[in-house]
């Protein structure tokens, strides 16, 4: 009976010392995660940086988000197979700071739009703003356009512009009659994004951006999207701080052809109807140059003398050749688009 009793006692001990080890337990797991919590509950606004062998520039990005005044953000770098040491300057870089994550995807995208399209459905954040590697922005950038979108509730938020460059003069994009309380609507903000009388590197509502998307079939996507975006937008207004977008980068993507660019070309859009529809408008086209050039060859054939028969005879040999290699390009386009169908 009292050895009974004793494991009882022992048993109860013990259950006794579990309950007391339990908010121990239960802290030490908050403790852990306590950061990552209140970075999931906390982030306002996803900035996103597409990588691309841009190491020289990569020391001045990561200070420009490190200094930034505005602390509730996420930053998503996505490298696209850097052969520079940019990745691995990355991950030595930000491993210590929750707020980055440096993603490398599966396969080489080849452009920027590929890699922002690929992370939008990610993003945590309400708000949404996009760079290139080599740009950088003010300190207090960030906290200004989000004051500004809270207060406006717009669906844009549009800073000053620099077209900055290490020499010479920056010239600057500024908002409409210099009004930073000025109000566009949507068809009014398309209409002066046409021609670029306002930029696209704004900070967007993230809920109209993901209804948007972006078209990754074409190499100015983004700029695209931007346009759609802003038409879809019932109110866009201005902010008095500056974002400085680089133009002496002669390796920057809109300077360059990527060496996978034919790929891209031959690869992510083959798989798509648009693909197929524009080889069918090149072949149009190549179709009435060689109609056309066929008969304005026949027409020069029959303005010379018949004393020039020699250089009759070299002109009907060109012009015909040009024309059968026209037609023939046109037929490979076609063949190229369908071959798989």
């Amino acid at each position: 009976m009292r050895a009974s009793l004793s494991t009882i006692s022992f048993i109860l001990f013990n259950i006794y010392n579990i309950f007391l080890e339990i908010p121990k337990v239960l802290y030490d797991i908050f403790q852990k995660f306590k950061n990552k919590l209140w970075f999931i509950l906390m982030v306002e606004i996803s900035v996103v940086v597409p990588i691309y062998n841009g190491i020289q520039y990569l020391e001045k990005l990561v200070n420009c988000l490190l200094d930034s005044t505005f602390k509730n953000l996420e930053i998503l770098l996505i490298d696209d197979f850097s052969t520079d040491g940019s990745y691995e300057f990355l991950e030595k870089k930000v491993q210590n700071d929750i707020r980055f994550k440096l993603i490398r995807r599966d396969k080489k995208s080849g452009n920027a739009v590929s890699a922002v399209k690929y992370i939008l459905p990610y993003c945590k954040g309400k708000y949404f703003f996009y760079l290139s590697q080599d740009d950088f922005f003010d300190r207090d950038f960030l906290e200004k356009l989000y004051k500004k979108i809270k207060e406006s509730n717009a669906d844009a938020v549009i800073p000053n512009m620099i077209w900055f460059k290490e020499e010479g003069k920056n010239n600057i994009i500024l908002p409409p009659n210099n009004d930073y309380n000025y109000y566009l609507n949507g068809s009014e903000a398309f209409k002066l994004s046409l021609d670029w009388k306002i930029h696209g590197f704004s900070l967007r509502k993230i809920e109209l951006l993901r209804e948007v998307g972006f078209d990754d079939s074409y190499f100015i996507g983004d700029e695209i999207a931007t346009r759609i975006f802003y038409f879809k937008s019932k109110k866009i207004t201005f902010c008095d701080t500056n974002f400085y977008y680089r133009i002496d980068n002669a390796n920057a993507l809109t300077k360059m052809l990527r060496p996978n660019l034919v790929d891209f070309i031959t690869g992510d859009l083959k798989s798509k109807e648009k693909y197929q529809r524009l080889m069918v408008l090149i072949f149009t086209i190549l179709l009435v140059v060689y109609f056309y050039f066929t008969k304005s060859s026949y027409d020069d054939i029959l303005k010379l003398k018949q004393s020039d028969s020699k250089s009759k005879k070299d002109l009907t040999y060109l012009s015909f050749l040009g024309s059968f290699l026209v037609l023939i390009s046109g037929i490979i386009f076609l063949y190229i688009a369908f071959k798989d169908e």
